[in-house]
């Protein structure tokens, strides 16, 4: 979308409706705080523009107010092809990372984008929608479900900077706790969601399961976050993000086959890549941390730690560990022979 058209559907919706108004340096005034940098000249001019197409008031007092006739229905601007795919594709793949005012006010777009992506000479753009994915190729499980209204309440606090009473249970735990939280952020991962913020009382924020939280209540009293919170800092010190730093250089060896799709999908930009008859050895510098670990082992027995001495430790290790689990008898192994076949009637289901 232009930043014309973008601002133009941004001064309408500031407009109330008659015989409330508007001035044009409170509506500059709005322009800015929402990240537009324009001139009161260049307000005039949209207004004067969007009049020709709008039901528009415009009083004879100074300065001028500026309001819509109440009972119109608003036209939405118009939308080219190319705008209307952009529209369909934000509300496809990244609705849910909005705040619930902003879902509400952009939904009359949505719904004029499906209707622009239907006329005939938008055929091949409508089609787009049907030729994109996004697919995981690693084993998942299901994305664990948040309540809706609780998403709403939460998205409207940290969207207000407001403090919210929510009542949550733990992992692995049945006891309620109804709590003040002052949220600070909301974290997506594959399967979950994260509610970062900081309980009353407390100094440091934490992290709490979105699906574990029963109830919210926006309290429309001004949050207090940290002195200094940083998002990005905070994921990267509890290790929910990777931290970019410290990087160490590493040297893996791969199977052959599996060293040279790493020419395609590279670990970094910066890696070297030597090719053996017997292996493909790895040579770059990363941050050492629970993904690198969890990456190496995903590749089994065609990948082994060179250096540093430390990771090939910790592989060792945990691969020692997993060889020992696997060694001890399973329940139906353990269990007499008459007994065996009756095992899984002594499992309890849940779920």
């Amino acid at each position: 979308m232009s930043k014309i058209v973008s601002r133009k559907m941004a001064i309408l919706e500031m407009l109330p409706p008659h015989p409330r108004k508007i001035s044009t340096t409170d509506l500059l005034r709005k322009l800015m705080i929402e990240g537009f940098n324009t001139s009161l000249r260049t307000v005039q001019r949209d207004l004067k523009d969007l009049t020709d197409s709008y039901p528009l008031i415009c009083d004879d007092e100074n300065p001028a107010g500026w309001s819509v006739e109440p009972t119109a229905r608003r036209k939405l601007p118009d939308m080219d092809g190319d705008n209307a795919l952009a529209f369909a594709q934000l509300e496809q793949h990244l609705l849910t990372a909005l705040p619930p005012s902003s879902r509400k006010k952009l939904e009359p777009y949505f719904r004029h984008a499906q209707q622009t992506l239907t006329q005939p000479h938008n055929q091949s753009r409508a089609a787009w929608q049907s030729k994109i994915r996004f697919v995981r190729k690693t084993v998942l499980c299901l994305p664990a479900q948040a309540k809706p209204l609780v998403m709403e309440t939460l998205y409207q606090a940290l969207y207000n900077d407001t403090v919210v009473e929510i009542g949550y249970h733990k992992a692995n735990e049945f006891h309620r706790y109804d709590r003040r939280i002052h949220p600070c952020g909301v974290v997506f991962s594959e399967t979950e969601a994260f509610l970062i913020g900081r309980f009353e009382h407390q100094q440091e924020c934490q992290a709490i399961r979105l699906h574990h939280i029963e109830s919210a209540r926006d309290t429309l009293i001004p949050a207090q976050p940290p002195h200094g919170f940083d998002l990005d800092a905070w994921l990267a010190a509890h290790q929910l993000q990777p931290s970019p730093t410290p990087s160490e250089a590493i040297i893996l060896h791969f199977e052959p086959k599996i060293g040279i799709a790493l020419l395609d999908t590279k670990l970094t930009e910066e890696q070297r890549l030597e090719c053996h008859d017997d292996r493909v050895e790895l040579y770059a510098s990363v941050a050492i941390n629970e993904d690198l670990i969890r990456w190496i082992m995903s590749f089994g027995a065609a990948a082994r730690v060179i250096q540093p001495l430390s990771l090939r430790q910790t592989l060792l290790e945990r691969l020692q560990a997993a060889v020992r689990s696997y060694q001890q008898p399973t329940v139906a192994q353990a269990l007499p022979t008459s007994s065996a076949t009756q095992a899984p009637t002594l499992r309890r289901v849940i779920g």
